[in-house]
């Protein structure tokens, strides 16, 4: 699976994101979980709206967001994850 975070953004002039499986536009986002530390490299207090339980932080220093996604073209689901470094705010798809 491609972890690059890629828009189709030919859609009423939006970027909407594409599947990073099949490239498709019909993707359904679920369960949210938002880890959050008062200090780098502290322990994480984690938030999860949802059902499923989470995979962990993905960042290893900071705070994290990870959003789960289906896709409509029967695509494995996948999560995207939202992740800071050294001042940087980072996109990418992770697997589950």
């Amino acid at each position: 699976m491609d972890t690059r975070v890629d828009f189709d953004k030919d859609i009423h002039d939006e970027q909407v994101l594409t599947c990073p499986r099949c490239g498709g536009n019909n993707l359904h986002h679920g369960d949210v979980t938002v880890f959050e530390r008062t200090r780098e490299d502290g322990p994480a207090t984690v938030v999860s709206v949802g059902h499923r339980s989470n995979n962990g932080n993905p960042s290893d220093r900071r705070d994290g967001v990870v959003i789960r996604f289906t896709c409509e073209n029967a695509c494995d689901p996948f999560e995207l994850t939202v992740t800071q470094h050294k001042g940087w705010t980072l996109l990418a798809w992770r697997e589950i």
